[in-house]
């Protein structure tokens, strides 16, 4: 075969994204491990979308960017469970009590479990933010949409009852159920922040 004729067998991109899920795979396996070893087996039931994430300026002035950076994080985080489930003070002194035992990037991931409560309220909140401030009325009325299905699919993860939050009351398999919808929900806000930058 000429070299005129040769054509490549895989997409880049998509041998990038295999590496990025090995990648995944292995924080996962020693996050696994290290849960194991230190009383707190989790179970993985999603290792995380792959992005090209960029380190988050809170700082910029772009809002829509920045949303975007924060979705993508959102999503590249894995959904895992604990055996602390709704004991959120006995996940915490488990915390503390491992606090810089575990790798940095390992640590990071774990961090990064999409059914944490700040995690998707990361998302909520700018998606606010960017909505007070957007200016391009077709766009802002799409993220509308996206908010109006937030509340309508996943209100449970924002609703309160007796001053909580309804979702740290849930199962666990019923707050999985919910992060799940949360995140097609979140993929297509990043759809349409990416068509917006183009």
């Amino acid at each position: 075969m000429s070299k005129e004729n040769f054509k490549p067998t895989a997409d880049m991109d998509e041998i990038e994204k295999s590496q990025e899920k090995k990648d995944n795979l292995e924080k996962a396996k020693k996050l696994t491990v290290f849960c194991s070893e230190n009383e707190n087996p989790i179970l993985i039931i999603d290792y995380g979308e792959n992005f090209d994430l960029k380190k988050i300026d809170l700082e910029q002035s772009d809002l829509a960017k920045l949303s975007l950076e924060i979705s993508k994080h959102y999503i590249s985080g894995p959904i895992f469970t604990d055996t602390f489930s709704k004991d959120n003070n006995r996940r915490r002194k488990w915390e503390k009590k491992t606090e810089g035992l575990m790798d940095a990037e390992i640590e990071k991931y774990y961090k990064s479990n999409r059914l944490g409560v700040n995690n998707y309220f990361n998302v909520i909140g700018i998606l606010d933010v960017l909505l007070n401030d957007l200016k391009d009325s077709e766009i802002k009325n799409k993220l509308i949409d996206i908010k109006n299905e937030i509340f309508q699919e996943t209100g449970d993860l924002i609703n309160k009852k007796d001053d909580s939050l309804i979702y740290g009351t849930l199962e666990d398999d019923n707050k999985i159920e919910l992060i799940k919808k949360f995140s097609k929900i979140v993929q297509k806000l990043i759809s349409i922040l990416e068509n917006k930058r183009h």
